[in-house]
């Protein structure tokens, strides 16, 4: 847990590789120790610190790594969370299928939660995925977030 504090004041104080490293360390830690929670929190913020190195595939596994320990340990609030960043990596990558479906699980789960836990993220993720295309395909994809999410894209 000490790491994983450790780990985002390096990658807020911008040192992300030691941000990497320490969460690394985290993640080994808590995979010899057992605690799946504090594993899915390491891999979680490491898949968060490699997007910010452009690590992106790395950043994709280590992502659906938490998301499959959060699935396993049934922690509802931490999977929306994943998913939601799971969804701006995959969309980083170009695999759009794959980042809505992500991003409609995380929708789907805060709202069964009855909280908006991931939502204003999902829709901020959405507005991102729409913002680098063109002409019909931004108006294509404006009527894809409408149908995933209710909304514009835009944050609530």
């Amino acid at each position: 847990m000490v790491l994983n504090s450790l780990g985002g004041l390096l990658q807020r104080l911008g040192r992300f590789e030691e941000a990497a490293d320490a969460l690394q360390r985290s993640k080994s830690i808590s995979e010899e120790m057992g605690d799946q929670r504090s594993l899915a929190m390491a891999q979680t913020s490491l898949g968060g610190v490699l997007q910010r190195l452009g690590r992106f595939e790395e950043a994709a596994d280590a992502l659906q790594r938490s998301k499959s320990v959060s699935e396993e340990i049934g922690d509802q609030r931490s999977l929306a969370m994943v998913l939601n960043s799971l969804g701006g990596v995959l969309q980083r990558l170009g695999r759009f299928e794959e980042a809505a479906d992500a991003l409609q699980r995380s929708k789907s789960i805060s709202e069964e939660m009855g909280t908006n836990v991931a939502l204003p993220w999902c829709r901020t993720a959405w507005a991102g995925f729409c913002s680098g295309s063109g002409g019909s395909k931004r108006r294509g994809c404006a009527a894809t977030v409408q149908e995933h999410l209710g909304g514009d894209g835009g944050p609530t």
